[in-house]
């Protein structure tokens, strides 16, 4: 692109160099034979060592970051480089040696040549001396209160060289310089190669790194649905937690084909969020290549991951958080497929209870007849808990606590069961919330916990896949009417004439 900086000629040539010494630690220090995909990654190391020998003839060491003021080429790389900066660097012997002749010729001891932007160089001579300057190659300048000021043929020409080699050197140094960035782009394949070459150590050794310092297991892969994770942490937060010398506690998770969808109930910050994101973390890891954060990994391939994590709004199109999470939870289902990872947290949440159980429990349900794919399903709809009755690769997970004179303590372990509580006001309570805020609300939530005495969680239990029919207030009497009206038709013996109005009947009922 031609905008390239001598100093970036020089990283070049530093990348060559370490490049070179790497190759010489894979092969040489370590004595060991390299795997035949790392001898593959590592022969591009080398093959550089023409860029490197033009740069490092070429380009100076204090090369600046621009190439408007020259400095960049060696005196020795080019001759003419040589001569002009010879005549810069020894200018000013040259204007010495002129002012020594002319203190010989004048017989003025004080004569000085000086430089000014109006000028250039000049002679200058105090005003008492003026007599003695009688040459005629003196050429008068300027007098002012204290001195005359003159300039010769000699110095003019001394002067136009002196000016003319640095916008010369300059010109020729960019020239050169330009040269060098074609031959350099012209073996740019080698180059890129070892960029790439270069990244993937990086990625390798990092991999190699974090592995070993933070224990690490490398993953097994298979073709299946398993998804089994032995004590799998959150590489993130419990690198957090060990800083202020805490320590993660980790959790399994064994999805498998009879059990593809955990739903995953419990108190807030209990830390469901942090265990759905570590098993997709987990996933991530074990694809890439990575050991992954857990003492063992069985892993099925996964062809995409799916998240719904999290809240937030877009003012300029104007869509609630409600509808980001709707319009998220469509492009899921959309796009998942059997070999999927689905982890979803509270869908549903955004809108009233009723729609928000009704639409998390018909996800859930697509999911699991539909996808087929594997799936943590994390959620305070606790009327949700009775599909493990219904969807039979569906089962109930919650996050333990313990409780104690109205407090709990968040033991962060996942075990089979569900939550009947979601402990809002204990967090509340947490948080800081005025205590006469916490006892109001502790009363109400007693009245309405009371009030409703699990009918919602009854009435979601008798629901199956198969919708029913009729409203669900006066579907007995309706089963009843339609029972005795049926059992009096005789298909057999209806014309069909007979059969329609018989249709219109039932229609009516």
């Amino acid at each position: 692109m031609e905008r390239s900086t001598p100093k970036d000629l020089l990283s070049i040539k530093y990348t060559i160099e370490i490049a070179e010494q790497i190759r010489a630690d894979f092969v040489i220090k370590n004595g060991i034979n390299v795997p035949k995909n790392i001898e593959d990654i590592i022969s591009h190391l080398l093959g550089n060592k023409e860029i490197y020998n033009l740069v490092s003839d070429s380009i100076r060491d204090d090369a600046p970051n621009s190439i408007l003021d020259g400095k960049i080429i060696k005196h020795d790389y080019h001759p003419k480089i040589s001569e002009l900066y010879n005549l810069i660097n020894n200018g000013q012997d040259s204007i010495e040696k002129l002012r020594n002749q002319y203190r010989k010729e004048t017989g003025i001891e004080t004569l000085k040549i000086s430089n000014n932007n109006v000028l250039g160089l000049f002679i200058d001579i105090t005003s008492r001396h003026a007599e003695k300057i009688l040459d005629e190659k003196f050429i008068h300048r300027q007098t002012t209160a204290n001195s005359i000021r003159y300039t010769t043929m000699e110095l003019q020409e001394l002067e136009s060289k002196m000016v003319n080699a640095k916008l010369l050197v300059v010109s020729l140094e960019r020239e050169i310089y330009s040269k060098i960035c074609k031959n350099i782009s012209d073996n740019r394949q080698t180059l890129l190669a070892l960029a790439n070459a270069l990244s993937i150590l990086d990625v390798y050794c990092n991999f190699a790194y974090i592995a070993d310092e933070y224990d690490y297991s490398i993953p097994e892969l298979s073709d299946d649905m398993r998804f089994e994770i032995i004590e799998g942490r959150h590489p993130v937060v419990e690198h957090a937690l060990k800083k202020v010398s805490d320590n993660f506690v980790h959790n399994d998770c064994n999805l498998s084909m009879d059990e593809r969808i955990w739903l995953l109930t419990g108190p807030n910050m209990s830390g469901k969020s942090t265990y759905l994101r570590q098993n997709a973390i987990i996933a991530i890891l074990a694809h890439i290549g990575s050991y992954v954060p857990a003492k063992k990994a069985s892993i099925g391939v996964i062809d995409k991951i799916f998240s719904r994590i999290g809240s937030g709004d877009d003012l300029n199109k104007g869509q609630s958080t409600f509808m980001l999470e709707m319009l998220e939870t469509s492009s899921i289902l959309a796009q998942s497929s059997h070999k999927s990872l689905i982890i979803l947290d509270e869908v549903g949440r955004g809108t009233s209870t009723y729609d928000g159980v009704a639409i998390a429990w018909s996800v859930l349900e697509h999911i699991h007849d539909k996808i087929r794919a594997r799936c943590l399903f994390a959620t305070h709809y606790h009327e949700l808990t009775s599909m493990e009755e219904i969807l039979p690769a569906l089962v109930n997970y919650t996050v333990s606590i313990k409780e104690n004179n109205g407090d709990i303590l968040f033991l962060h372990k996942i075990i089979k069961g569900c939550a009947d509580r979601s402990y809002g006001v204990h967090v509340a309570k947490l948080a800081g919330l005025p205590k006469t805020v916490i006892k109001r609300a502790s009363e109400l939530l007693k009245k309405l916990e009371k009030d409703s005495n699990h009918s919602n969680k009854k009435i979601m239990k008798s629901e199956s896949y198969n919708m029913n029919l009729f409203d669900q207030n006066n579907a007995s009497e309706i089963n009843d009417k339609l029972s005795d009206a049926i059992s009096k038709i005789d298909p057999n013996t209806l014309t069909p004439k007979e059969a329609l109005d018989a249709l219109y009947k039932l229609k009516e009922l």
